[in-house]
Formats: C-alpha cells, structure tokens, sequence
C-alpha cells in the first residue's frame, strides 16, 4: 500500500516531488476482522510545513484504491502552498481566535468542519470567519 502512494505521490507531483522536499511517512493499519484499511501520508516541504491526507477502505475497496486516494489528496494540499492542510484548519480556529488581534490562516481547502469551528466560536462571542 505504501509503494502504490509513494508512486501516485510521484506521479501527480512531477520533478518537485524530491525527497529533500518532502519526507513521506506511512503507516497503515489492517483491522482485526481483515477486511479494512486505513493509511495516513504526512509530507514536511522545503518551509517546514507538513501536510497529511488519511482515509479508510470499506469493504469493497483495495489497499491499492485507497493508497491512490490518500496520495491524490496530499497531492492536492501540497499544490495548493497553504501551510495549513484540511485536517488542521478546524482544529486551529479556536486557537486564532483566542490570541486576540487579527489573524489570517490560509488552508488547503475549506471542509464543514472548518465551517462548524468558526460558528462554535462565534456563539461564543468571537470574531470568525470563512473567506474564499
């Protein structure tokens, strides 16, 4: 599983896939009734950023269709520049909005979780918000 992402990584990146560039970790999981998969991609850039991707099998999925997902959607985070991927841009909202002032975050994409962080904060009395 973790051949078939490193390869897609190195197919949907081209020559800026490096492995100055990036370090690539996996690690995979198969559970104890044999028949899911789960596999996180985490990727440091030449800035220090690190962006990750994950994601499970269900019954009907390989490990080779999950590897390919995982890998495209890195890839994706990591064509975009953002120094905050998916997966963390809910989590550093409160955070944000807590050390006062103005803040700017800039993500990889925009999920629902994202979008519930920032109204969970504003019922609070802070000041969030969404651009795109």
């Amino acid at each position: 599983m973790a051949r078939v992402a490193y390869a897609e990584l190195q197919d949907a990146l081209g020559p800026s896939f490096t492995r100055p560039m990036l370090s690539v970790e996996t690690s995979y999981v198969r559970d104890a009734g044999g028949d899911a998969y789960g596999l996180t991609l985490a990727a440091q850039t030449y800035e220090g950023d690190v962006l990750g991707a994950c994601a499970t099998s269900d019954k009907k999925s390989t490990p080779e269709i999950v590897a390919r997902s995982v890998a495209s959607e890195l890839a994706a985070a990591l064509n975009t520049s953002a120094p905050v991927d998916k997966h963390l841009a809910d989590q550093v909202v409160q955070l944000v909005c807590l050390a006062g002032g103005v803040s700017r975050v800039e993500v990889a994409e925009a999920t629902g979780h994202l979008e519930t962080a920032v109204e969970v904060v504003r019922v609070f009395g802070l000041d969030a918000a969404v651009e795109r």
